[in-house]
């Protein structure tokens, strides 16, 4: 049996001792090293130095703790998932020294605090688009990594959420407007070039027949994704299009607020 080793995260001091050594449970090299990059910036400054091992292979070289300007790291900083928060937590549970963690506890504090907020402010902004478009469903997602992840939605089933809970392919609406850099309209799913089958299956299933997808950007930035959906073909017209770019100005703000 073939054991894999875990990728292995190691922060040390300014003389080059460790401080905190993490296994993380990463899908991929870029996977770890965002995990590690995340972590890097909210530690920067209790340690000096991080880097990451696979094995006897190492992924991300000896570098200086808050020097990075990632705007994916940036993005997932600026919405913390559940994933960021584990990592934090594992740092916690570590042998950190107790004074370093009692500044990183409180800085989880604040992070989470602005998620809250963040969430909340999502969660009415995606209830007045639906409602002021008349769409049947909508959902606003975050930039997660290399995916985008729902962040705040309305009116979709159990099913659709758990198919669509991170999108990383451009079979989607959403996915081609990140690829194409601007808003997808898409009048019938069913007709539609965009969609694989999987994908178009599930939009299906859900009832959607229509919809439309447009970038949420902050200071250059992409930083997620306002979708709305309707159960009949439906091309919006300018004014229900300049309302969702209302909209999106709000949620994009929203996501960079942190």
């Amino acid at each position: 049996m073939t054991v894999v080793p875990p990728y292995r995260l190691y922060f040390r001091d300014q003389y080059r001792r460790i401080v905190c050594r993490l296994d993380l449970a990463a899908r991929g090299d870029e996977h770890a090293a965002m995990q590690a990059e995340i972590l890097a910036t909210i530690c920067s400054d209790q340690c000096d130095t991080f880097e990451v091992w696979h094995g006897a292979r190492c992924i991300v070289p000896v570098r200086r703790m808050g020097q990075n300007d990632d705007a994916a790291v940036a993005a997932a900083l600026a919405h913390p998932s559940a994933e960021t928060f584990d990592l934090i937590d594992k740092v916690l549970l570590s042998d950190w020294p107790l004074a370093q963690s009692k500044q990183l506890q409180a800085r989880r504090d604040v992070l989470c605090r602005a998620a809250t907020a963040t969430t909340q402010a999502l969660e009415r902004i995606r209830t007045n688009a639906v409602t002021a478009t008349g769409a049947d469903f909508g959902n606003i997602q975050a930039v997660e990594g290399d995916a985008l992840r729902i962040a705040a939605h309305h009116g979709f089933d159990r099913a659709f959420l758990d198919f669509f809970a991170l999108v990383r392919n451009d079979s989607t609406a959403c996915g081609a407007a990140i690829k194409g850099g601007e808003r997808i309209v898409v009048d019938d799913v069913g007709a539609s070039p965009i969609y694989d089958a999987a994908s178009r299956h599930a939009m299906l299933a859900a009832a959607c027949r229509s919809c439309q997808s447009t970038p949420l950007v902050a200071n250059g930035v992409l930083v997620g994704m306002l979708s709305t959906h309707r159960r009949i073909v439906w091309h919006p017209g300018p004014d229900e299009l300049h309302l969702i770019d209302g909209f999106a100005a709000e949620a994009s703000a929203a996501l960079r607020a942190i």
